[in-house]
C-alpha cells in the first residue's frame, strides 16, 4: 500500500509551502521573490492557497487582484454574504468596461457572519504603473455591513482619480481606498478608542512600504496618504511610529492624530508636506484634545494649513469645493497651487478646552446649504458624547 498521498490528497496549504518558505520577511525582497518563482509555481499558489497570495504586500497589483478575486468569489459562493456581492459588483468583472473595473488589493472576510472586521482595499488604477498614488484612509462608520459611508468613501476614489488624471497625464494616478484595518463602528462610543489607530496603523505602513517596492517605473510613484476623520489617527500613528512610505500626508477632518502627537516633528515625514484641511464648521475638529490629541490646525502644531471653505464634515470630498481641488493639487504633486486658508479663517491660538463648541454647532453664515455633503455639520448627540468622554480623559474637565 504506498504511505504517501499524490498531491491531489495534500492539503492545499501544506502544498504551496516550498515556495512559501522562501518568502522574505522585509516587504522590499518580495518582488525579487516572486519574479524568481517559475510560471508553474506561480500557477500554482494562485490556485491552491489564494488567501495567502492575496494578503502579500509587495506583490503586483494584478497579482493580488486575481488572488483577491479568487477569494471573494469563494466566499460568496460558501456564504452569500450580500456585503461581499456588493463590493464584488463594484469593483466589477472580467467583462466590465476598463473604466469601471478597480483592482481589489485585499479582501479578507469577517470573522463571522455579519460582523464588521471585513478587510478590503481597491484601487482605481494600477499603482505600479501610476506616477501618482492616492492612499485613502477612512473612518469610522466605513464596513461591509452599513455601506453608507463606504459608498461616499468609494464614490470619493474614484472621483479624485479622474479630476487628477485632468491635472496630470491621463492614466498616470491610481487613487486607493485602503480598508485595512477594523474601523470604529460608532462614534460614540468607539471612536474615542485609539486602540483601533494602535493595531490599524502596521498594516498601513506596511502596505505603503508593498506599493513602492511593487512599482515599476523608473522613479518612485508620488504618493499621498490621505487620513480622514478616524483615518487620520491610524494614518498619524503609522507616521509617528515608523517611516512613511510617502510623499505626502494630508489629513482632512481630523479629530487628532494621538495623543502622544503634538507636532510635525513626531511624525516620521518632511514636516514641510504634512498638510491639513480642517473646517471651523466640522464639528470633528473641535474633539477635545483628551480623546485624540493635540488639533494638527493649530497653527503651534506647525502643519501647513489648506484652504477647505465652509464645510460640513463630508464637504472635503464635494467636487465642486476648493478643498477637494486642493487635494487633487497635493495628489498630483502640484503643492505650489496648494491654497492657504485666508487670515479670517486661521485657527489662531489654540482655545481652552470646549470654548469652541457652542460655535461649532451654533448656526452659521454663509449657508451651510445643507447639502448632502454637509448634512450632520451641528449634531447635539455628537456634542454630548464627546464632551462625556473628554471629562473621564485625563486632563479633562471633571
Amino acid at each position: 500500500m504506498d504511505e504517501h498521498p499524490s498531491p491531489a490528497d495534500k492539503d492545499p496549504e501544506q502544498q504551496g509551502t516550498t515556495a512559501l518558505d522562501s518568502l522574505p520577511i522585509e516587504v522590499d525582497g518580495v518582488p525579487a521573490w516572486w519574479n524568481g518563482l517559475a510560471d508553474e509555481e506561480r500557477s500554482r499558489l494562485l490556485a491552491e492557497v489564494p488567501a495567502v497570495i492575496a494578503a502579500i504586500d509587495g506583490l503586483p497589483a494584478t497579482v493580488r487582484d486575481q488572488a483577491n478575486r479568487t477569494v471573494l468569489d469563494r466566499y460568496i459562493n460558501r456564504t452569500g454574504d450580500p456585503g461581499a456581492r456588493y463590493l464584488r459588483d463594484e469593483i466589477g468583472g472580467a467583462d466590465s468596461h476598463p473604466e469601471d473595473r478597480r483592482l481589489l488589493l485585499l479582501f479578507q472576510p469577517p470573522s463571522a457572519p455579519g460582523r464588521t472586521d471585513t478587510l478590503a482595499v481597491i484601487s482605481a488604477g494600477d499603482p505600479d504603473r501610476a506616477g501618482n498614488t492616492a492612499v485613502f484612509v477612512p473612518g469610522t462608520g466605513n464596513n461591509l455591513v452599513s455601506r453608507r459611508y463606504l459608498q461616499h468613501s468609494l464614490d470619493f476614489v474614484r472621483r479624485l482619480r479622474d479630476r487628477a488624471d485632468a491635472y496630470s497625464d491621463p492614466g498616470s494616478t491610481a487613487s486607493i481606498y485602503w480598508l485595512g484595518y477594523k474601523t470604529p463602528d460608532h462614534v460614540a462610543p468607539n471612536a474615542m478608542d485609539s486602540s483601533y489607530a494602535r493595531e490599524g496603523h502596521p498594516a498601513l505602513t506596511r502596505f505603503l512600504k508593498g506599493l513602492r517596492a511593487a512599482h515599476g517605473g523608473d522613479k518612485p510613484s508620488w504618493t499621498t496618504v490621505i487620513g480622514y476623520s478616524y483615518g487620520s489617527v491610524v494614518a498619524g500613528h503609522a507616521a509617528a511610529a515608523d517611516h512613511l512610505a510617502a510623499d505626502v500626508l494630508l489629513v482632512t477632518g481630523s479629530p487628532g492624530l494621538g495623543r502622544h502627537i503634538t507636532s510635525v516633528h513626531d511624525l516620521n515625514i518632511d514636516p514641510s508636506r504634512v498638510l491639513v484641511a480642517a473646517s471651523k464648521a466640522d464639528p470633528v475638529v473641535h474633539t477635545p484634545s483628551p480623546v485624540h490629541g493635540k488639533d494638527p490646525a493649530d497653527r503651534s502644531f506647525g502643519a501647513r494649513l489648506v484652504e477647505v471653505g465652509l464645510i460640513g464634515h463630508l464637504g472635503y470630498r464635494n467636487d465642486r469645493g476648493v478643498a477637494f481641488l486642493n487635494i487633487v493639487y497635493t495628489v498630483c504633486g502640484h503643492l505650489d497651487r496648494v491654497t492657504s486658508p485666508p487670515p479670517m479663517f486661521g485657527n489662531g491660538p489654540a482655545p481652552r478646552l470646549g470654548d469652541q463648541w457652542p460655535r461649532a454647532f451654533a448656526p452659521t453664515k454663509p449657508n451651510l446649504r445643507r447639502s448632502a455633503v454637509g448634512r450632520g455639520t451641528r449634531d447635539p448627540g455628537l456634542l454630548r458624547a464627546l464632551w462625556q468622554v473628554a471629562r473621564k480623559r485625563p486632563g479633562g474637565r471633571r
